[in-house]
């Protein structure tokens, strides 16, 4: 019961890691990412989605929100 209730933590922090990654705001030195802006970009332009063709953003944005979880 221990994972479920540990996957049901996680999933509820989602939604907070994914919006780190969805403005650019310059912080002083730091700038938040962007990541789910540019993949939200390249599978809204692209007429013939293929399973590659957004991948480089798709990276981006997981990495981004695995970091901020």
């Amino acid at each position: 019961m221990n994972s479920v209730k540990s996957a049901r933590q996680r999933m509820l922090r989602y939604p907070a890691a994914l919006s780190k990654c969805s403005t650019q705001l310059k912080l002083g030195i730091y700038f938040i990412s962007f990541q789910a802006a540019a993949y939200g970009k390249c599978i809204s332009t692209s007429e013939n989605l293929k399973k590659s063709d957004c991948q480089k953003e798709f990276e981006a944005l997981r990495e981004c929100v695995k970091n901020a979880m």
